[in-house]
């Protein structure tokens, strides 16, 4: 940005914190083989556990029901029956920033005894999305006369620091069935910079930034050939109320730029 008055003025953008792009992603993912109650996930063995309480009227654990299609590994939660994700913080992505991640529940639906889907809460996280997805289950040929089975999607949004400890699929009070549960991470961690916004006001330069920004530090050069000639501008930075942050100084010389430095 260049604004000519009596000086030129530019703003020259260095690394910032706000906007972010994905560059952490991983999914892992716990089936259930065997009727152990502690199960690890299939991409990090001895990791997370998934631990499954069965509730009331449960038939525990099953490999193989012809009426469930070609799925194996089946448990039979019962009445409001529990699998809970613990110690999940080390796979929702870096705590330092904000974290998007989606918890799948592959579950039966018959439309009749099994007609709604678990319940699934993360302590810490706030819900942004659920969606029931009818065709990512096709590998287990999951239509039959009975039924078919279903991926029950929750997307949640951790803020940065937001400790997040477990996730718990709570089974619905006349049953749930259940054939695996995966978690999906995004975290967002790309650095983008902020934009510096420069207008002159009787002479003086008015320099402002959001103020997500603001323990970042603003600098100033007459040159940008040199990479040394960079120094702090000491003016008192003010919060104004539209979430920016701005100082006011008079530019030396003819020219003068500015930049934020992480």
């Amino acid at each position: 940005m260049k604004t000519t008055l009596k000086y030129t003025v530019q703003a020259v953008m260095v690394a910032g914190l706000l906007s972010a792009g994905q560059i952490y992603a991983s999914t892992d993912t716990w089936v259930f083989n065997s009727g152990a109650s502690q199960v690890t996930p299939v991409e990090n063995a001895g990791g997370v556990v998934a631990t499954v309480q069965p509730g009331d009227y449960s038939i525990g654990w099953t490999n193989h029901v012809h009426l469930f299609g070609s799925a194996q590994g089946i448990w039979d939660l019962g009445s409001s029956g529990k699998i809970t994700l613990n110690n999940v913080s080390g796979l929702v992505g870096d705590a330092s920033h904000d974290r998007v991640f989606t918890v799948k529940v592959t579950e039966w639906n018959d439309g009749v005894n099994f007609s709604d889907v678990s319940d699934v809460a993360v302590p810490g996280a706030e819900q942004i999305g659920s969606d029931i997805d009818t065709t990512a289950t096709a590998a287990l040929n999951a239509t039959t006369s009975f039924g078919s089975w279903v991926v029950n999607e929750t997307k949640w949004h951790a803020k940065p620091n937001a400790q997040i400890s477990s996730a718990v699929i709570t089974g619905q009070q006349y049953g749930t069935v259940v054939n695996q549960v995966a978690l999906v991470s995004a975290s967002s961690t790309v650095a983008v910079s902020p934009q510096l916004t420069i207008k002159m006001v009787g002479g003086q330069a008015v320099i402002s930034w959001p103020a997500a920004s603001s323990g970042m530090t603003l600098q100033a050069s007459s040159d940008l050939s040199n990479p040394q000639g960079w120094t702090t501008v000491s003016a008192v930075v003010q919060t104004n109320g539209d979430n920016t942050v701005s100082v006011t100084i008079s530019p030396a010389g003819d020219q003068q730029f500015y930049r934020l430095k992480q």
